[in-house]
C-alpha cells in the first residue's frame, strides 16, 4: 500500500511517495498513482489530485542510484483528462520540495551542528544532479516558517535554494563535476 505525503514547492503542489511503497515502474505502478490522484477525472473527486496541471504533480523518492546523490527523485505529471503519468520532464517547483521532504523523512544524515544542509538530488527524468540547500530547525527538520514570498502564492515560508547548474550534463559528467 502506498502512503503519500502532500507537499508544496513554489507555485505547485504534489504528492510525494517513497518508491519502496509502490510497485516497480510500469503499468501497475501507474495504475496505483492514477488511483491515488483520482485520475482520469477532470475534477479528481475520488483522489488527492487538484484538477489542475499545477496541482496534479508527483515526486517519487528512492535511495540514490549514483554515488554523488543523497536521493533519487522521479517527477511525474499526472493527467486528470487521460489515464496517463508523464515522466518526460521535471518541475522546478516540485524539485524545491524534495530536499525538505528527504530531511523530514530521515532519508538524509544531518550533522548535529548544521543550520542548513545541501541535499544532492538525482533527477532520474533528466539525469541531472540538483543541489537543494535546506534550512533546518533546532530539531533538524526542514524549516517551514519564514519571510520568503512568491508572487501568486499566499503567505510566506522558509527559503529553499535550488542549484540546477549541472542540469545539461549527462549523469557521467555530473559524477565527474561532483568529485
Amino acid at each position: 500500500m502506498a502512503f503519500g505525503h502532500w507537499g508544496v514547492g513554489g507555485t505547485s503542489k504534489g504528492i510525494f511517495l517513497l518508491a519502496a511503497d509502490l510497485p516497480p515502474p510500469g503499468p501497475q505502478r501507474d495504475a496505483v498513482i492514477l488511483r491515488i490522484f483520482g485520475s482520469p477525472d477532470p475534477r479528481q473527486i475520488d483522489g488527492l489530485g487538484g484538477a489542475d496541471t499545477l496541482t496534479s504533480k508527483l515526486a517519487i523518492i528512492a535511495p540514490p542510484t549514483i554515488p554523488s546523490a543523497d536521493v533519487d527523485y522521479t517527477f511525474g505529471q499526472v493527467s486528470f483528462v487521460d489515464a496517463k503519468v508523464d515522466y518526460g520532464g521535471n518541475c522546478g517547483n516540485i524539485s524545491s520540495a524534495v530536499g525538505p521532504f528527504a530531511v523530514d523523512k530521515g532519508l538524509i544524515q544531518i550533522p548535529h551542528d548544521e543550520k542548513s544542509h545541501v541535499v544532492k538530488i538525482h533527477n532520474t527524468n533528466t539525469g541531472a544532479l540538483l543541489k537543494s540547500t535546506v534550512h533546518l530547525s533546532d530539531e533538524k527538520t526542514a524549516l517551514v516558517e519564514g519571510e520568503v514570498k512568491i508572487a501568486g502564492v499566499p503567505g510566506s515560508g522558509a527559503p529553499v535554494d535550488l542549484d540546477f547548474s549541472v542540469l545539461r550534463q549527462s549523469t557521467a559528467e555530473n559524477e565527474e563535476l561532483q568529485r
